[in-house]
């Protein structure tokens, strides 16, 4: 959800970004990649960040439109249920 690699322009220091990744490791500990990220993220975790985590570890990029922030209280999304997200981890 709202997934980025790479420091946010928004953000002067991001705490949980690394210096670099070791993209294969990461690709090697996982059966499946799905970045879900809005086309209007107002920090910028969009769509183009989601495209660069694709970029590097494949997987599906679902781009949400006009969803801002997935549920920011700044603005006033109060997400009680994405069942978007329900439906792409639970499965038959």
């Amino acid at each position: 959800m709202a997934g980025f690699s790479e420091s946010l322009k928004t953000i002067d220091k991001e705490p949980i970004l690394q210096a670099s990744y070791d993209w294969d490791k990461i690709q090697q500990h996982a059966n499946e990649f799905v970045f879900i990220n809005s086309d209007n993220d107002p920090w910028g975790c969009d769509d183009k960040a989601g495209r660069k985590l694709q970029e590097h570890l494949g997987g599906r990029l679902i781009i949400c439109k006009g969803q801002g922030h997935f549920g920011s209280d700044t603005y006033k999304q109060p997400y009680k249920e994405f069942p978007l997200l329900l439906k792409l981890i639970i499965r038959p």
